[in-house]
């Protein structure tokens, strides 16, 4: 077996790029010309891997500083190739090795590839993939995983659609408290719109209100235009949206209902049965009534007014909840809630088999019913810790002054 790895065209790159299993955004065309835009890194090529005439992969290499006077080369997601061979995978990671020697000190691969499928308890479901991790570890590699998402996203949560026949079906595999919930929001008419290219600054500014409540770094505006002109229809931005003036007929609707409903229980006689019905009225009308007044607090003055908006990717086999944020003022009005039923709804239309809710963490606050987590879960599917990131340091001189550093 003689491997040989290559730089490509990114143009020869795309026409392969989603012909593997393991396909991945962050390993496509339209995102290296998203990150050459910007000037992310110092350095980005495509390369492809073959042995004689036979293509066994591909990938984005990126390259960044290290210290002053050194790089690192990156893989995000890939190598794009067939992990089950693993005398193969060992020869291609050996030949990639070889070939950003020349240009780097340290590279480095972080992984999109499964190691454990946990239940809705937290309890390791299945494992897979060790036997590849450890031989990757002995190939002088150390493993490290972040599950805060800080660093990079190494725990996602992922909802199989391919067992459903349909969106009802897949609408009764969710916690009843979020059937709930669902049925809540549209009778309060949230609403559903994708952006167009001009319409971003409406997705940029609910990112940034988030970014600046949960202290976390953003690209500029640019960044995300670009991410839409470069993926066009697979790059989907959605805003979810109150009707103001809808909602508020529809608690003034139902406030009179059961104030009527009171009223015409209280003229029966005070049967055990009729006193609980009035009990049951008066507590429903009393949550109209608290949801007008905490409304009416808002002193909203348009007609419309934002929610929550996010970037859903579309590519390869999956639809991803990637990126975005809500207005704090707004959070319990499910916007939120509401695009990604609208999407899980979307990707099984559109046949695809799995609806990925990416980085996912504050597991342990599911006790609590609070956080990251038990948001996600409550849609029904799996946590799922990835191979982390797999560094290894090439040079011996930065081996040395790493040392020194720490």
């Amino acid at each position: 077996m003689s491997i040989e790895v290559k730089q490509i065209s990114l143009d020869k790159f795309e026409q392969r790029q989603l012909d593997f299993r393991s396909s991945d955004f962050m390993q496509s065309a339209a995102f290296a010309r998203t990150q050459l835009s910007m000037g992310s890194y110092v350095g980005l090529e495509a390369v492809e891997i073959s042995d004689g005439d036979r293509l066994i992969g591909q990938s984005i290499i990126t390259y960044r500083p290290h210290m002053k006077f050194f790089k690192k080369a990156c893989i995000y997601q890939g190598p794009l190739m067939d992990y089950s061979d693993l005398p193969l995978v060992k020869a291609v990671i050996s030949a990639i090795e070889c070939y950003v020697k020349k240009k780097a000190q340290i590279l480095e691969f972080h992984s999109s590839i499964e190691n454990l499928i946990y239940n809705d308890k937290l309890e390791v479901e299945e494992e897979k993939n060790k036997d590849l991790f450890d031989m990757i570890c002995e190939l002088g590699f150390n493993r490290t995983i972040d599950r805060t998402g800080s660093g990079s996203i190494d725990q996602i949560f992922v909802k199989r659609l391919d067992k459903f026949t349909d969106a009802e079906d897949i609408y009764k595999s969710f916690y009843s408290s979020l059937r709930g919930s669902i049925k809540k929001y549209r009778d309060s008419h949230i609403r559903i719109k994708e952006l167009s290219m001009d319409e971003l600054p409406e997705f940029y500014d609910i990112l940034e209100k988030t970014s600046e409540r949960k202290n976390f770094f953003i690209q500029p505006l640019e960044y995300f235009e670009t991410i839409k002109a470069e993926f066009g229809e697979d790059a989907k931005f959605l805003k979810a949206y109150i009707d103001c003036e809808e909602y508020t007929k529809y608690l003034d609707d139902n406030i009179a209902l059961f104030e009527n409903r009171i009223a015409e229980l209280s003229e029966r006689g005070q049967s055990k049965k009729t006193k609980g019905l009035i009990t049951d009225a008066k507590d429903q009308l009393g949550s109209y009534q608290k949801r007008k007044r905490e409304f009416e607090s808002l002193n909203i003055t348009e007609p419309t007014v934002n929610l929550s908006s996010y970037l859903f990717m579309c590519y390869g086999n999956e639809v991803i909840f990637l990126f975005g944020g809500s207005y704090a003022e707004y959070m319990h009005l499910g916007g939120a809630t509401m695009l990604n039923w609208e999407m899980i709804k979307y990707a099984h239309m559109n046949g695809y088999p799995r609806y990925n809710f990416y980085g996912t963490i504050e597991t342990d606050q599911v006790v609590n019913s609070t956080g990251n987590y038990n948001f996600k879960r409550s849609f029904g599917g799996n946590l799922i810790l990835l191979g982390g990131s797999f560094t290894k340091t090439l040079s011996p001189i930065v081996r040395f002054l790493d040392k020194i550093r720490k």
